[in-house]
């Protein structure tokens, strides 16, 4: 069977947290996402005893992060394999104005599939990310399978510096919005003594799309008193 099985059982972001915080889980995980692997292997790979092995097994297959299989050997009884279950992605930006943590199960909110020039996102995301996708089908498409492994090499490195430009870019955005943030929170501390008051106006500046129904939720509030709230604020001026 594949190892692309059947992805996703509502992993969120404490799961991954939880899974993540210990260092030979980290390593198991490393070893699972290159190919698939079984408990003896395993131990023997990471110099770890096979019962502990077994129980960080148990521990990934519980929270939905594997799931195994049993498999025939070439000699011997069956094997457990076990392979990867999910496809999330997790960023953290934590710094004296900013916090934001971006949690993505890319299972749930878009199919696996290769993009295509009718494709929305793809059009969205330019003409580079189509040009990698043109290419990662020609690698696909490449009778010989060692040039066809040359080929997915440098396509690789390519978009590992496409990612890393992106990532410098992205870097510069978020310490401009952290000096941003803080030049609010100096005016919010200005503007108002009432920390209930203050609460809403970070919410304010923060939520990319402000909506009073969804602060009202959050806070516990009612929308009376956030609307009255940014009344004062900015009705004065």
């Amino acid at each position: 069977m594949s190892s692309e099985g059947e992805m996703g059982n509502n992993i969120d972001l404490d799961d991954i947290l939880w899974v993540l915080k210990n260092p030979t889980r980290r390593r198991i995980l490393s070893k699972i996402a290159r190919e698939v692997h079984y408990p003896l292997q395993l131990s023997k790979e990471l110099n770890v005893s096979q019962q502990s092995v077994m129980k960080h097994l148990s521990v990934l297959e519980d929270r939905g992060i594997l799931r195994s299989e049993k498999v025939k050997s070439p000699a011997g009884p069956e094997r457990k394999m076990y392979y990867l279950n999910v496809h999330v992605s997790l960023d953290i930006y934590l710094s004296n104005n900013s916090y934001r943590v971006e949690f993505k199960d890319h299972n749930r909110v878009e199919p696996s599939k290769m993009p295509t020039v009718s494709d929305r996102g793809s059009r969205d995301a330019g003409e580079k990310v189509l040009k990698f996708a043109h290419e990662l089908e020609r690698c696909i498409n490449t009778p010989s399978s060692k040039e066809s492994l040359k080929r997915l090499s440098e396509l690789n490195h390519k978009i590992s510096n496409e990612i890393l430009e992106r990532e410098m870019q992205r870097d510069m955005l978020l310490k401009i919005q952290s000096a941003a943030l803080r030049v609010a929170r100096q005016i919010i501390s200005q503007i108002s003594e009432d920390y209930t008051a203050r609460e809403i106006l970070h919410y304010y500046v923060e939520m990319d799309r402000f909506d009073v129904i969804t602060l009202s939720d959050e806070l516990d509030l009612r929308v009376k008193i956030i609307e009255r709230v940014l009344r004062t604020v900015f009705d004065t001026e």
